[in-house]
């Protein structure tokens, strides 16, 4: 009996213990470290890859120059965020060179078709750019510039540059979604929600350049009827993504909506992306479409919906945690 109730004691203790160990995880779960380390650089990768990627499929009805050189800045930025995020990035040409060489792709890595999709994205983007810039005007002696310069203008290279783009955009949410270890990022909302962010990016981008002068205002008009609704949607997905993550069975994933909703980034999600990303262009617009928006606050709107896009995909980074473990 004596015995017995030894046992029950330490089974109590050994309870007590491990319960412990698991409201001390939950406790410190705000302080863990985000995957991989995965914070402001490739929030801007993100940022810039979903600016490129929807921005090429705009281009398709927005032929301006602005745009091409936009689309092409973009690309790059983004491309060259990522390949230095790299854990030896200096050695990425000779690994391409000895890849080419032999032939030995490993098209299992998601890593390895998100590079070739920027790509070729860059190649498309730097294309269109040289259309604008006029190269095959300015080298008129290498007539093959002009082959290449009337491929800019193809609407059928076009529309394979926009679905590069929109595929970028895709898997630069897609990505997140294949991190192991990181239950809030391992949802299909996520690419979606990507999409329609980087849309809104673009709708904004727009607005900008048509207070500028360099896209028309007529097109101008028809992005901001357009953007509302986009707008509007990612709203209603941002709270999507919060109450999966606050109702998902993994204890990580409850955590870090938590922060988001709640913690330590709340104020970013709660005035930075909804108040500043999506309210106020959604205000604007309201405004613009009476036509009581003054060219500052129409410029106000669209900087706020840009940097709103930006804070999206840092605040989801970091909410990132692991797991708490269990012993």
């Amino acid at each position: 009996e004596s015995h017995d109730s030894s046992a029950r004691s330490q089974g109590h203790q050994a309870q007590v213990f491990r319960g412990g160990l698991i409201m001390n995880d939950f406790a410190h779960l705000s302080s863990q470290a985000a995957i991989t380390h995965w914070s402001w650089t490739i929030a801007f990768f993100l940022w810039f890859a979903g600016i490129s990627g929807m921005g090429m499929l705009a281009y398709f009805w927005v032929r301006r120059r602005a745009m091409a050189y936009m689309v092409l800045a973009t690309a790059v930025v983004g491309t060259l965020l990522v390949a230095s995020h790299l854990t030896r990035w200096w050695n990425l040409p000779a690994a391409i060179f000895h890849t080419l060489m032999n032939f030995s792709f490993n098209f299992g890595s998601w890593m390895l078709l998100g590079i070739l999709l920027l790509c070729v994205h860059c190649v498309f983007g730097a294309l269109i750019a040289a259309h604008h810039w006029g190269v095959a005007q300015r080298w008129s002696q290498f007539k093959w510039l002009a082959v290449i310069d009337k491929l800019a203008v193809d609407s059928r290279v076009l529309i394979g540059a926009g679905v590069i783009g929109v595929l970028v955009t895709i898997y630069s949410g897609f990505l997140l979604t294949q991190a192991i270890g990181v239950p809030l990022w391992n949802t299909a909302l996520i690419p979606a929600l990507w999409v329609v962010s980087a849309g809104a990016a673009v709708l904004a981008v727009i607005e900008l350049f048509a207070l500028k002068g360099w896209v028309e205002h007529s097109v101008a008009a028809f992005g901001q009827k357009l953007a509302l609704g986009v707008e509007s949607f990612k709203l209603i997905m941002v709270f999507a993504f919060l109450h999966v993550g606050m109702s998902a069975a993994s204890a990580g994933a409850r955590a870090g909506a938590s922060e988001l909703a709640t913690g330590s980034l709340a104020p970013m999600m709660w005035v930075g992306v909804i108040g500043l990303g999506v309210l106020v262009p959604i205000g604007v617009g309201l405004l613009s479409l009476k036509g009581k928006a003054s060219q500052p606050l129409i410029a106000a709107g669209a900087v706020f919906g840009l940097l709103g896009g930006l804070l999206l995909r840092a605040s989801v980074l970091l909410a990132g945690y692991f797991d708490p473990l269990i012993l």
